[in-house]
């Protein structure tokens, strides 16, 4: 070290200030390592993992490191098993079945490649980077909420709206830790597409998902024509929303947009067709709403039949 600092300023008095810059970047790397060993209380080995991550970064990424270990007393049979499960606990991604191959934000190295995202966290502890306060999205998940599909903005609000989509969402399942589909329902699901569902996620002023339903068109027997259903919310975990001002914002929407909460069927079969979690029977009826029975694989030909014989008439 005293070597490299001898250098440095030879070099400066000597007028070679490009070499003189390398220097000091080496002297910043070295005191780095040490700081790491000596202030964080990390090992060489430790000390050399991070600095082999990013030797201008390796210090913070030590220090977020140390920050977690001490809330962490898991036992580990090596660093590197201790660093996955870091790397597991600081990242967003979805249900694993999302599309097969489900994209995964890992905090450590949105870091290490995104200089200008370390810039603006490098002072921040890794809770403030990572947790969201409550009232605001986390730095780190309005990055992640950057990069994927926003959608149409349906029914615009002051606190919370509703976007459209589409029938494969991945923002929606990392944040929402569920598949982030419509599965069967979808155009390429087992009717073809027949409905036109998709998902609408309810997204706060941050546009993070805070809720996802399941909407579409299927006939009711009740009402003899086709009707605007909801078959499905889900808040995260595919948990059916408890909270009253999530069930205030669904609810409007039903009012609003004229949609029927519906027990889905194939005609075909007879069989239910499932959403995971559905519907809450007691908390809709409870709000005044009525569950339907509309259905999917109806065979309309009858019905265009009778229309020809009509117009015929």
């Amino acid at each position: 070290m005293n070597k490299l600092k001898s250098l440095h300023s030879y070099l400066l008095s000597a007028g070679f200030k490009k070499e003189a810059i390398l220097t000091s970047l080496l002297i910043k790397v070295a005191d780095s390592r040490r700081n790491i060993v000596q202030r964080l209380g990390l090992t060489k080995e430790e000390a050399d993992y991070f600095h082999n991550l990013s030797p201008q970064k390796s210090y913070n990424l030590a220090r977020w490191f140390v920050e977690w270990r001490k809330e962490n007393n898991n036992s580990y049979a090596s660093l590197e098993d201790e660093i996955n499960d870091f790397d597991k606990t600081y990242s967003i991604m979805g249900d694993e079945d999302y599309l097969y191959n489900p994209e995964q934000y890992i905090l450590f190295d949105i870091i290490i490649k995104d200089d200008s995202f370390y810039q603006s966290v490098k002072n921040k502890s890794l809770n403030q980077i990572f947790y969201s306060d409550g009232n605001k999205a986390s730095p780190f998940e309005l990055y992640v909420l950057k990069q994927g599909y926003h959608g149409f903005e349906f029914s615009p609000g002051k606190n919370y709206s509703w976007y459209n989509v589409g029938q494969e969402c991945e923002i929606v399942s990392a944040f929402l830790d569920n598949c982030g589909s419509i599965g069967g329902l979808s155009n390429e699901g087992d009717y073809d597409g027949e409905g036109d569902f998709t998902m609408m996620a309810l997204k706060d002023a941050d546009k993070k998902p805070v809720m996802v339903i399941t909407v579409g068109k299927a006939y009711s027997p009740s009402f003899g024509d086709d009707v605007n259903v909801i078959v499905n919310a889900s808040v995260k975990s595919n948990y059916f929303p408890t909270n009253q001002d999530l069930l205030e914002h669904l609810f409007d929407l039903a009012r609003k947009e004229e949609y029927h909460f519906a027990y889905l069927y194939n005609m075909k079969t007879g069989q239910q067709i499932i959403q995971s979690p559905g519907l809450k029977s007691d908390i809709i009826t409870g709000a005044g709403f009525e569950i339907i029975v509309a259905q999917l694989g109806v065979d309309r030909s009858y019905d265009d039949e009778t229309s020809e014989e009509f117009e015929e008439e």
